[in-house]
């Protein structure tokens, strides 16, 4: 979706953090000198700032051994003016896609289907049909995007003016999707380059559907969510009339669209997922830092990216590597962002010490994307500020 937008909307004000001071006696005159701000306290004022600079809600979170920061800022939505709480869910977009991976990963562990199979052997050949080189595409190619397969929703705008649009009420499931792909040329053979598709997790899903014989909701819930009892993280219909979603917002044609009837419930594993900044946080610090998501054997293969292509490919499984310059820094993340919804995670490893950063925004594109970066900035200047972080973030 292409929204031009004007100047950012100044529809919230907040009160930033007022100054403290403190006396301090030497001889007979007293000095006023600030306190020093704590990072908790600087962060929450950047948060502050990106609502009064236009953005209607955000929320970071930032998880390590030496901090442990959930803040939000904001409201849940423009017309009621409820304000946001750390409880509140972010559509998380393109960020869905780290969770079908990693349950994906987690099912060739069990020995249900492997990342080497080729997609045939998933799915029924009126899928399979439709797709050139299916026998040659792996469910490894749909994880790196590797496959060439056609997108359905940056190839080509008849899905999103045609389909999704115009029914905001319609439940879609990887299924309906199909049509919007199928028969169409590749843009490449399978593993010669890569092309990120929405596509490819489409028919992830629906493998993951197949090997398991259950819906992809309940596979992300098995595999990923339930191990660690995250309470603010649903897909798809389980959103169904829960409440706690942030509205997002985009300016189309001059007018400002509130995008929740769209994503109040939109469940296909290209995305799906709605979730808590502080999930999203724990969800990642977890699947990076420790056995309870994902053994050290599973981790290797999400982080591995397939190196295809000219420049070499950084995306691995659900994930992106980042190039850093110092070897001894290492960076994965991911974004998505759909018309009204923005969220970012990074987690970054170095000498043993590991930091998990998450950004929400319940707006996006045109300035609002400004917005987010200056956001994202200012985090970044008070994390390395205080040493947390060594490397800028991607």
């Amino acid at each position: 979706m292409k929204a031009l937008l004007s100047k950012p909307l100044h529809l919230l004000t907040v009160a930033l953090l007022a100054a403290q001071i403190i006396g301090c006696n030497s001889s007979s005159r007293t000095a006023e000198l600030p306190v020093r701000q704590s990072v908790a306290e600087r962060l929450q004022v950047a948060l502050d700032q990106a609502v009064a600079d236009g953005l209607p809600a955000v929320a970071v979170s930032v998880k390590g051994d030496n901090l442990d920061f959930n803040g939000v800022a904001g409201v849940e939505a423009l017309e009621s003016m409820v304000p946001l709480s750390a409880n509140h869910r972010f559509y998380l977009a393109s960020v869905g896609k780290t969770y079908t991976a990693v349950a994906i990963v987690k099912m060739a562990a069990d020995g249900l289907l492997g990342l080497d199979d080729p997609i045939t052997r998933w799915l029924p050949r009126s899928i399979a049909d439709g797709i050139p080189s299916s026998d040659r595409i792996t469910v490894r190619h749909l994880l790196n995007h590797t496959s060439g397969i056609f997108d359905y929703q940056d190839d080509s705008t008849d899905w999103l003016f045609n389909a999704f649009l115009p029914d905001p009420n319609r439940h879609w499931s990887n299924v309906d999707v199909l049509p919007y792909f199928l028969g169409r040329p590749l843009h490449f053979e399978p593993g010669t380059s890569a092309r990120y598709a929405d596509s490819n997790y489409v028919l992830l899903g629906l493998i993951a559907e197949a090997a398991s014989g259950l819906p992809v909701q309940d596979i992300v819930r098995n595999y990923a969510l339930a191990p660690l009892g995250l309470q603010d993280t649903l897909h798809g219909y389980e959103a169904n009339g829960v409440p706690n979603l942030a509205h997002g917002y985009v300016e189309l044609e001059g007018s400002l669209l509130d995008v929740y009837p769209w994503y109040s419930h939109y469940g296909v594993s290209d995305g799906g997922i709605q979730a808590s900044a502080a999930d999203v946080a724990s969800f990642v610090h977890a699947i990076f830092t420790s056995e309870s998501v994902l053994t050290n054997a599973m981790r290797a293969e999400l982080v591995t990216p397939s190196g295809a292509g000219d420049p070499p490919s950084a995306t691995a499984l659900g994930v992106d590597v980042a190039n850093v310059s110092t070897p001894t820094v290492s960076i994965y993340w991911n974004a998505g962002q759909d018309a009204g919804t923005r969220t970012e995670f990074h987690h970054l490893q170095s000498s043993g010490n590991d930091l998990t950063i998450v950004f929400c925004a319940s707006a996006s594109l045109g300035d609002y994307e400004d917005l987010f970066q200056r956001l994202k900035l200012s985090v970044q200047d008070i994390l390395l500020d205080v040493d947390l972080l060594q490397v800028s973030l991607p």
